[in-house]
């Protein structure tokens, strides 16, 4: 008899050490479907940064992009500028060296002016020795040696054409040269502003090939960033699709297991289904036990019925424990919305496996006898966040 007591205590022991059982059992799967919420919203942040700094870069990109066009313009103006700068070079030197070949001839002509100048001069004073100096006969010996007047006057007037034709000859020769040092003066004037302004052109050419290189610098700069930038976007677009990618695994994974909505009534009170039809032995409260005559706390409604008797979901959700838990025999626990969770325990037969989606009224074992039971019945449980509460609250029995 004593023995008899021991193993029933014994078997008491076991029922309060493993009645937590079932909870601990469903801790894994919440804490799994927890963690993919985690990872869900872990992946919708990454996702939602990514956005924000393909915004960033695609501003950057515009500016860049849009200072790149100024540059380009700029240069392309710069390059127009040098082309007239080497045009008006071009022409400079070309009118310089034709001003140096012109000078060169005026040089020549002047000397050639001057020794004409020479020669006429050396006439003039051969033909002033001739007439002051003919034989030894002075001037006027030449006029007096006659005693006739008219032949006098045709000596002095052959004499008078002579002088002025040495003088014209003379006074041409002199304004030729004057001409030609006028001209000379001129072309060296000329030269020394051509010269001038081939100084200023080489010194306006030579900075603005230092702007024109500056300004590719800092083009070749604003490529580098604009490649920078493209790296950046077509990096950050990988790493965009990558979480897109995520997120939707992760939802359609949460998607096949997230729980239904509770139904309602009329009055938007959670209502269940009776989980299967029978006879009520023993209601949710403080109880005399059936096996060991100690008043304890009953956390559930126990249902007689035949064994093999369906079992259905009393609403819809996920299937959180399927399997043997010690004194509760076979059971199986479903988790639904709102933070509450259904229990039935002591199945002969289990329809339903772990992570499994279950619709309300939906067959999900079927009575049995197992674990500590003194009768084939279900032994059903109604909890809110982990808490057993009275199944009437929200089941009707005997509808």
């Amino acid at each position: 008899m004593k023995v008899r007591w021991f193993s029933l205590y014994f078997l008491l022991v076991l029922v309060g050490i493993i009645g937590l059982s079932p909870l601990q059992q469903t801790t894994a799967a919440t804490d799994s479907f927890q963690a993919k919420e985690k990872e869900l919203q872990q992946a919708q942040e990454a996702q939602s940064r990514a956005e924000s700094l393909l915004q960033d870069l695609a501003q950057d990109e515009s500016k860049v992009m849009a200072e790149l066009r100024q540059l380009e313009e700029k240069l392309a103006a710069i390059h127009k500028q040098l082309v007239a700068l080497e045009q008006d070079l071009q022409r400079t030197e070309q009118t310089s060296t034709e001003i140096k070949k012109n000078i060169e001839i005026a040089s020549s002509r002047q000397a050639q002016r001057e020794k004409e100048l020479g020669a006429i001069m050396i006439r003039y004073n051969e033909r002033l020795r001739q007439i002051y100096m003919s034989g030894g006969i002075d001037l006027l010996d030449l006029l007096l040696e006659t005693g006739d007047p008219s032949e006098l006057a045709l000596r002095l007037r052959l004499f008078s054409a002579l002088l002025e034709q040495d003088v014209a000859l003379y006074n041409e020769a002199l304004e030729k040269k004057v001409a030609l040092e006028e001209e000379q003066g001129r072309l060296q004037r000329q030269q020394t502003r051509l010269s001038q302004e081939e100084k200023r052109l080489a010194v306006l050419r030579q900075s603005t090939e230092q702007h024109y290189r500056e300004v590719e610098q800092a083009k070749s700069q604003r490529d580098g960033q604009l490649a920078q930038i493209l790296a950046q976007q077509a990096s950050q677009e990988q790493a965009l699709a990558e979480y897109q990618e995520t997120a939707a695994k992760i939802t359609a994974w949460l998607a096949q297991r997230r729980t239904p909505p509770l139904p309602t009534d009329q009055t938007g009170k959670v209502r269940m289904l009776q989980p299967t039809s029978g006879k009520i032995t023993d209601e949710f409260g403080w109880r005399i036990h059936p096996i060991d005559q100690v008043n304890r706390f009953h956390e559930g409604i126990d249902i007689a019925a035949p064994e093999g008797t369906p079992i259905k979901a009393a609403a819809g959700g996920r299937v959180v424990l399927a399997g043997w838990v010690g004194g509760y025999g076979y059971t199986v626990i479903i988790e639904h919305a709102d933070n509450l969770s259904t229990l039935y325990a002591h199945a002969f037969l289990l329809l339903v496996q772990v992570g499994e989606i279950v619709n309300s009224g939906q067959t999900i074992a079927a009575v049995g006898n197992t674990g500590l039971s003194t009768g084939p019945h279900l032994h059903f449980e109604v909890r809110r966040s982990g808490q057993a509460i009275n199944p009437r609250e929200y089941v009707n029995f005997g509808a």
